[in-house]
C-alpha cells in the first residue's frame, strides 16, 4: 500500500514537472513568436525605405540627366556663337 502511494506520488511530482516545462516552453514560444513579429514588422519598415530610396535615386538619376544634356546643348551654343 505504501509503494503504492510513494509511485502514484512520484508519478504526479512528474506530472506536475512536466506540466512545468510545457508552461516554460510555451511562454518561450510565445517570446519566439514576439520576435518574429518584431523583426517582420523591421523587415516590411526597411524594405519601404529601401522602396522610398530606389524611387530618389531614380529621380535624381533623371534630373542629373537632364542637367548633362541642358548642359550639352550650353556648350554646342557656345560653340556656335564663338565660331
Amino acid at each position: 500500500m505504501e509503494e503504492e502511494r510513494e509511485r502514484l506520488q512520484a508519478a504526479a511530482q512528474e506530472v506536475d514537472h512536466m506540466r512545468k516545462e510545457i508552461e516554460e516552453l510555451e511562454r518561450g514560444l510565445q517570446e519566439q513568436q514576439e520576435v518574429n513579429e518584431s523583426l517582420q514588422r523591421a523587415q516590411g519598415d526597411l524594405s519601404a525605405y529601401e522602396a522610398q530610396l530606389d524611387a530618389q535615386l531614380r529621380a535624381r538619376e533623371a534630373e542629373i540627366a537632364q542637367l548633362e544634356q541642358e548642359l550639352e546643348q550650353r556648350k554646342k551654343q557656345q560653340q556656335v556663337r564663338s565660331g
